[in-house]
């Protein structure tokens, strides 16, 4: 079943808050990869990743020869498309002049890339070694941007990664790629750093995360874009977790995934801003 006829389905059974305009618009959009394409100055190919050449973009960005470039063109429409359900800064999670921005999962690193220039300094964190490989590569000459090359999870240990480029996780069974876990605490509660705004798409380890991230959250009160669709009950432990946190945090879920029927997007924003 095509995803836009799964989408309409799950609507129907349960709307997820999204409204029949907000539906139509997703639903008769123009392919993502039509949009993406226009956005693109130029692809050269280099010896380990492609080069990527954005229209009103001055540096390139770099991504493994091994992502697929379709899948890139669908995280460019989630990165520039503002009514897109996976768009992480709506008006109330949006970084700002003075942010320092975690990006949890930074994978090609499109939303470092795009918010950099934006704001006081971004903490890209990733565990794939081709994806950290072209990170530094693209990032060598950005003050601003410290790549951290491991993976966020509740606690400083050891785990492995099971590699699939875009999708890749973290788990707990024996792979060849042993991977360095922290929580976000141990990083930078623990040391005094302050956190503005925390963007994760984890593959279903985002509550992993905040459980890592209590204190910084009750101190440093962040923004917050996580995404909810990788396991059907995220969004609402996700939601309470926060709450359980700071009680007064505002949140707002979005989207409906087409596999499961999740929503696909969870935003958080303190009281007072």
């Amino acid at each position: 079943m095509h995803w836009k006829l799964r989408v309409i389905k799950h609507w129907m059974n349960n709307s997820n808050e999204v409204t029949l305009r907000e539906l139509l618009r997703v639903i008769i959009d123009f392919s993502y990869k039509t949009k993406s394409k226009r956005r693109l100055e130029r692809i050269n190919v280099m010896d380990e990743c492609l080069e990527i050449i954005l229209k009103n973009y001055r540096e390139p960005l770099y991504i493994p020869k091994g992502l697929d470039l379709d899948l890139f063109y669908l995280i460019m429409e989630e990165t520039f498309n503002k009514d897109h359900w996976h768009y992480y800064q709506i008006p109330q999670t949006r970084v700002e002049e003075d942010d320092v921005v975690l990006d949890c999962g930074a994978a090609e690193g499109l939303f470092t890339y795009t918010v950099a220039k934006h704001c006081k300094k971004v903490y890209a964190i990733e565990p794939v070694p081709d994806f950290v490989r072209c990170l530094r590569k693209s990032f060598a000459n950005r003050k601003n941007i410290e790549i951290i090359p491991g993976a966020i999870s509740d606690q400083l240990g050891v785990m492995y990664l099971d590699e699939d480029t875009i999708s890749s996780y973290i788990t707990d069974e024996f792979t060849n790629i042993k991977v360095d876990t922290w929580s976000i605490d141990d990083l930078f509660y623990k040391n005094s750093k302050s956190v503005d705004y925390i963007k994760a798409d984890l593959e279903g380890q985002e509550l992993k995360m905040l459980k890592g991230a209590k204190e910084t959250i009750r101190k440093y009160k962040p923004k917050m874009a996580i995404t909810t669709y990788h396991n059907i009950e995220d969004a609402e432990q996700i939601y309470n977790y926060i709450k359980s946190i700071d009680n007064n945090y505002n949140i707002k879920l979005k989207g409906i995934q087409a596999r499961m029927g999740s929503y696909t997007m969870l935003h958080a924003w303190p009281e007072k801003q």
